[in-house]
């Protein structure tokens, strides 16, 4: 298991990783529309988060070392907050 961390998305505001690697498959949880610079929660329409949560998505996959291309599943869960992508292998 390895933890993924970038300067490129927000530090998780809770008591976890951005994100795991284990057995070739990436964990993410809890990506948020959160300005990497300033900190704060992105306002605005769904269509302003949801490119701020892709933005901070995409970081965090390609530090660790995956891409939004490489996602063979793509699970979005709204009331949880979760988002886990499976690598190529």
């Amino acid at each position: 298991m390895k933890i993924v961390s970038t300067e490129n998305a927000p530090e998780p505001k809770g008591h976890y990783s951005q994100a795991i690697i284990h057995n070739g498959t990436v964990y993410l949880s809890g990506i948020l529309p959160i300005d990497k610079e300033s900190g704060n929660f992105v306002g605005g329409d769904i269509v302003t988060q949801c490119e701020v949560v892709f933005n901070n998505f995409k970081a965090i996959l390609e530090a660790s070392g995956s891409c939004l291309i490489a996602g063979l599943a793509e699970q979005l869960c709204q009331p949880l907050n979760c988002i886990t992508v499976q690598k190529l292998k």
